[in-house]
């Protein structure tokens, strides 16, 4: 019998990227914001403040998961989540 369903329709969506550990060792001092989107994903939470932004990710109350610190509109560091 054929119900008509295939395996992928019982499949949540996929991880965000920024869950991947892994995938935060591609980045790298002087990135463009849009180069940090392209390798861990585009849910940050924002914040502004003397000048730079921090991109917050996994950001539950005061917890953060994991973040990335922009000045003059470059990386100038980050802090990947706990594996």
């Amino acid at each position: 019998m054929n119900t008509g369903c295939s395996r992928s329709a019982f499949l949540g969506p996929p991880p965000a990227p920024w869950l991947d550990v892994d995938a935060w060792n591609g980045l790298r001092r002087g990135m463009a914001p849009a180069d940090v989107e392209a390798a861990i994903g585009v849910e940050h939470h924002d914040v502004q403040a003397q000048g730079m932004t921090q991109w917050q990710y996994g950001r539950c109350g005061d917890s953060v998961g994991g973040w990335v610190l922009f000045q003059g509109g470059r990386v100038r560091s980050w802090s990947a989540p706990d594996r």
